[in-house]
């Protein structure tokens, strides 16, 4: 997972998630298919050794159907496998987030709201959602409503503004409300910034940084008054 920058809201020392597969088999349907259970569980298994090296307990998980496959047993062996992959992260005190999107072809999920549902269903402490606020506006679902909702069932949040998936304030979303309520509910995992910048170049991301200062402000000064 490529971020441009981490920050805790609570303040502690951030270290970025990592993807629980390696870059040439992520889209490979490796949680539903038969054959790939053996691979899969080897990359969970080195993705935790590698998150206990560098002090990450994030692990995204995204999900990829199989072309053909029943969607009945694709659902059960994701939330079997999903369950035997939480059970080995919970050792080491780490989570896994499934991260619903629908930029890329043959996603498992093609929504938040999906997403949801299959945590629930899962129904394990360390499995849950990475809230991606880019890739909720472009599946087209409420962005401060959905956070809200399903706050206990994210693990981690991801800003990138739109359109465009640009810096936090180069775009239309608002996210004082969206940092507000997760001040106020004393989040404490990762807010990660995966985005490109309007405008490259140093001088666009030290503005960047400022608005994201600002933002920040805004929110703990509303998290305050409540």
């Amino acid at each position: 997972i490529c971020v441009h920058e981490d920050h805790r809201l609570a303040g502690q020392e951030a270290v970025n998630s990592l993807a629980a597969v390696p870059l040439a088999s992520l889209t490979q349907p490796l949680w539903v298919a038969e054959s790939t259970e053996p691979e899969l569980f080897q990359h969970v298994e080195d993705t935790l050794n590698l998150a206990a090296e560098v002090g990450s307990n994030t692990i995204v998980v995204l999900l990829f159907g199989e072309a053909g496959g029943s969607p009945g047993v694709q659902r059960s062996r994701v939330i079997e496998r999903l369950r035997r992959a939480a059970d080995r992260a919970e050792r080491q005190q780490a989570i896994l987030v499934i991260e619903p999107m629908d930029s890329l072809p043959g996603m498992l999920l093609q929504s938040f709201a999906e997403g949801v549902e299959l945590v629930r269903e899962v129904a394990h402490p360390c499995v849950k959602l990475a809230f991606d606020t880019g890739h909720l506006v472009s599946m087209g679902e409420p962005v401060l409503p959905t956070y809200i909702e399903a706050y206990d069932d994210i693990g981690l949040l991801q800003l990138a503004d739109m359109p465009g998936r640009v810096e936090v304030g180069g775009g239309e979303i608002d996210f004082v409300p969206i940092l507000a309520h997760a001040i106020r509910q004393k989040y404490a995992g990762l807010v990660e910034l995966e985005h490109d910048w309007s405008t490259p170049g140093a001088d666009s991301e030290r503005q960047g940084i400022e608005k994201l200062r600002a933002v920040d402000a805004a929110a703990r000064r509303i998290a305050s008054q409540e």
